[in-house]
């Protein structure tokens, strides 16, 4: 009984261990190769255009959608966006 005991607690520890990792290997390893796709990508971007003209345009970017957002967020705070009330 001791020994199926001491079985029964590896078995439920193995599975504990188990549960905490979040990704299967193959998921792990799906994403690995995700992420050397993507610095790959980067690197040879950064070759082609240049690292600061690679950064200029992704802080060129950020900005526009930034200012995107803070227009829209000013016509719907001044009621701009809102539908005319509906006459019935």
């Amino acid at each position: 009984m001791a020994s199926l005991k001491g079985q029964r607690l590896e078995t439920e520890k193995v599975r504990n261990e188990a549960s905490k990792r979040v990704l299967s290997a193959a998921q792990e390893a799906q994403k690995r190769k995700v992420e050397e796709r993507r610095a790959l990508i980067e690197a040879k971007r950064r070759k082609v255009m240049g690292g600061d003209k690679v950064d200029e345009l992704r802080e060129g970017k950020r900005k526009a959608e930034a200012d995107k957002f803070l227009s829209g967020l000013e016509k719907e705070l001044q009621g701009d966006d809102l539908p005319a009330p509906k006459e019935g």
